[in-house]
């Protein structure tokens, strides 16, 4: 895994630390919005609702899903 300072951290170290658990959600989260396929403004409308209310993330990505299909 690597850290947004470009610094790489093994998944070993995060498991040590007690991230393990963690760090598979971060993964399992990154494979779901990857497969979204956002264009730039969509990604950005995405990282706005997360910052300013964590619990909208699950409306915006279920709204993105259905205006795509």
């Amino acid at each position: 895994m690597v850290q947004v300072t470009g610094h790489f951290v093994s998944v070993t170290v995060l498991e040590r630390v007690g991230l393990g658990a963690m760090c598979d959600q971060l993964l399992e989260l990154v494979r779901r919005v990857r497969q979204l396929r956002l264009d730039a403004n969509e990604f950005t409308c995405l990282k706005y609702i997360i910052l300013l209310n964590s619990g909208m993330v699950i409306v915006c990505v279920v709204v993105i899903t259905r205006a795509r299909k």
